[in-house]
């Protein structure tokens, strides 16, 4: 399990004291998670070399941590914190000590999501920092990271030990002519939270840039499960490239072609170099790297994974620096939104995260549980950060103890919670977050019972007096049928206005099979309090929709709604059906009170009508155990126009598969409807079926898969936070969504 992320926020103001020439010069580490530090204490700490900067320098002191979020670097820290001690280091609590105690300071942290922060710390005392590879974990970090530097007048620079190998810096030194080209190789072990090279792959990159200096243009990448190959172009024709090996033995070298023949680039040669380059540093003052070779580093691995997200497309050296730079003004405008995930409990909260969001931290702490779901979300995010193809960077901070949600602090600015799990505390958690400060992003239901509507309403309120954000996860908006049928309904001249009632009928299955093997629901999943009704669950996506499509930008309030009715029956589940579903050895103690005869009842199903605006609505839910052979779930809904009617069906005929209909009284309006739809959306067609029936035929390519459409909820938030602009109609129709819902349940208890 992940530990407990340490956020330094300490501050120091003790000045380097430049002339302590005839001292020693004390050095302080922070960050034991990795060999460096424990490397550098020996070199410097063993006097009895008789080198010069052994006799100049010491480390004095290290704080430990250090990664939480790398278990390969955290779990080295109490065995690396035990070595240094050996030399005489001093063990500080924090790193406040560490700059009070030191001359000169090492951010050796093998977590580059943690340096900006650490070594904002440091460059406010006026000490010089040299900061371990990777100085960021991103392009948009290192760039914030040296603003920051400048800011407050402070030396630093980062670099790789492969930079300093003895014949690489005789190439960069000129000593065999002009470097034509080259071709360098190093080990690429992936890290999932960071991107791509920018964890160990970036040795390779900098021992290319070691040798032909800065300049590149445009970067071109392949890939293939043995390795990837990144092709540098050089404002000056010159073409570099750097081979990352995936699988096979270390290796690290190159060759470059210069004006007096090939050259082998030289191999790793131990920290001593390094160190001394560092040393070198702390005594002179000027980097042995400039801040823009370093940045171009960057830049060159980020325009790699540009081109391998765009399938092998060259991609321009400054359009890699633009988008870096645009992350670095949210990061540093503190415009960077900070996600946190309460009691993930359901597998939509992790969908979130399938993909990156744009101006969101790659860092999300998560407050819920220890237990299977916790553990069920984890593994999810983990799968994202390790795929093959655009993989994320998530770094989770997990805090699951006994009181986790007390553990919960207060908002900053730009943060938000995302809440999807179990419903019977989540009114609580919203209007918990609220009162934190926290804009919330919910996983429907918000509310299941007419008490959570009220808390809800408070929330809301609370939310408005401190300006922020609530919103619900309503996927259906970016299904291509229903764009299709909002723009239709747009139209009058093709479907006039509603003309009767709105009817939808939808078909679920609580055991259903992949490969073989029956998706594992929580128990919680049949207790009506805990996921709430059939009629309060799914319709919240119905009701989103007919109010997007039918009323477009209306705001609309409990007044606007009239003869809200509905009934419920249940579906009965025998134990062996239930112990199929769950993998439970029996029924739960909080569900007995819904059995009868031996069998659960869940109240999964019902009707559901209301009128909104003067549109009558009715609404059918059905949660069958299983599907026959070969079926799958179902769907129908009809609206019908003046002029037209929209229906869009999933069911046996068309192979379980949601398809577009509609229904016209002419072909001249069949006619009008195709050149409608050539023109808004090019890559359908209108096929005619029967009579006035008509298919709206839409290709796979336009066709979003049902996590993709997580990704746009996400984007949409996060815009609503961060402009300010969320409408008035969304938040209204929101709560009357609810309103509408949780009035159905008392009307059919």
């Amino acid at each position: 399990m992940m530990k407990r992320l340490i956020v330094l926020l300490l501050a120091a103001a003790v000045a380097f004291e430049a002339g302590a020439q005839e001292s020693v010069v004390r050095l302080g580490i922070v960050g034991l998670d990795t060999s460096h530090s424990t490397a550098f204490a020996k070199l410097l700490n063993e006097k009895d070399t008789g080198d010069r900067y052994v006799e100049k320098y010491e480390v004095v002191t290290a704080y430990p941590y250090g990664t939480t979020n790398i278990e390969s670097a955290s779990s080295r820290i109490p065995k690396f914190t035990e070595e240094i001690q050996k030399y005489g280091v001093k063990i500080a609590g924090s790193i406040e000590e560490v700059i009070a105690e030191s001359d000169c300071i090492f951010i050796e942290t093998n977590d580059g999501h943690l340096h900006l922060e650490q070594a904002i710390q440091v460059f406010r005392s006026g000490k010089p920092v040299y900061i371990d590879k990777p100085i960021g974990a991103t392009l948009g970090e290192a760039l914030a990271i040296f603003a920051m530097a400048e800011k407050y007048g402070t030396s630093t620079f980062s670099s790789s030990a492969i930079r300093f190998a003895s014949e690489a810096q005789k190439l960069a030194s000129g000593a065999y002519g002009k470097v034509k080209g080259a071709d360098i190789y190093s080990p690429h072990h992936s890290e999932p939270t960071h991107p791509d090279f920018g964890y160990y792959g970036i040795h390779g990159v900098e021992g290319l840039f070691t040798v032909m200096g800065t300049g590149c243009e445009e970067v071109t990448r392949v890939s293939s499960e043995e390795a990837d190959v990144v092709v540098g172009k050089w404002n000056d024709g010159r073409i570099g490239t750097f081979r990352a090996i995936k699988t096979g033995p270390n290796l690290y070298g190159g060759t470059a072609i210069t004006e007096k023949g090939a050259v082998q680039t030289g191999k790793y040669e131990g920290y001593k170099p390094l160190l001394y380059a560092v040393l070198e540093f702390f005594e002179t003052g000027k980097p042995p790297v400039s801040k823009e070779e370093t940045l171009e580093i960057f830049t060159f691995m980020k325009a790699s994974n540009m081109s391998l997200e765009a399938g092998g497309r060259p991609v321009r050296m400054s359009d890699a620096r633009k988008a870096g730079e645009e992350d670095s003004k949210r990061i540093l405008n503190g415009t960077q939104l900070r996600m946190t995930v309460i009691d993930p409990g359901h597998f939509h909260a992790s969908l979130l995260q399938k993909n990156r969001l744009e101006g969101v931290s790659d860092t999300v702490r998560v407050f819920a549980p220890a237990g299977k779901e916790l553990d069920a979300y984890i593994s999810a995010v983990e799968s994202f950060n390790s795929r093959d193809k655009n993989p994320t960077s998530w770094v989770l901070d997990i805090h699951d103890g006994k009181d986790w949600l007390k553990e919960i602090p207060a908002a900053g600015k730009g943060e938000f919670a995302v809440l999807a799990g179990n419903n019977a505390r989540k009114t609580e958690y919203i209007s918990e977050c609220i009162r934190l400060g926290y804009n919330v992003l919910a996983d429907k239901p918000m509310a299941v019972t007419e008490a959570d509507y009220e808390k809800l309403e408070g929330a809301y309120g609370t939310a408005r007096e401190k300006g922020l954000v609530i919103c619900d996860i309503m996927t259906e908006r970016y299904d291509a049928l229903n764009r299709i049928t909002k723009s239709i309904m747009s139209d009058e001249e093709l479907f006039g206005k509603v003309d009767g009632k709105i009817r939808i009928e939808d078909i679920h299955y609580f055991c259903k099979y992949v490969s073989g093997k029956p998706i594992i629901r929580p128990e919680w999943y049949f207790d009506v309090e805990q996921q709430g009704y059939g009629i309060a669950d799914v319709t919240t996506h119905f009701i989103d929709l007919i109010f997007w499509e039918c009323i477009p930008g209306r705001a609309i309030r409990r007044e606007d709604v009239e003869e809200i009715s509905a009934s419920m029956f249940p579906t009965t589940i025998t134990e062996r059906e239930y112990r199929t579903v769950t993998g439970a050895s029996e029924f739960p103690a909080f569900l007995h009170k819904y059995i009868r005869n031996g069998r659960l009842e869940v109240q999964s199903n019902g009707t559901l009508n209301f009128e909104a605006c003067g549109i009558p609505v009715e609404i059918v839910v059905k949660w069958n155990y299983s599907p026959a052979k070969g079926a799958s779930d179902s769907f129908r809904q009809v609206i019908p126009g003046t002029r037209s009617q929209i229906e869009i069906v999933q069911d046996k005929k068309t192979g379980y598969r949601r398809e577009l209909y509609l229904r016209f009284p002419s072909e001249s309006l069949a006619k009008a409807a195709e050149d409608f739809l050539k023109a808004e959306y090019p890559a359908t067609s209108l096929v005619h079926q029967r009579g006035n029936l008509y298919l709206v035929q839409i290709p796979d390519s336009e066709r979003l898969p049902h996590e993709e459409h997580f990704s746009r909820v996400g984007e949409a938030f996060t815009s609503f936070i961060r402009n300010g602009d969320i409408p008035e109609w969304e938040t209204e129709n929101t709560l009357t969504k609810y309103y509408i819902t949780t009035q159905a349940v008392e009307t059919a208890r």
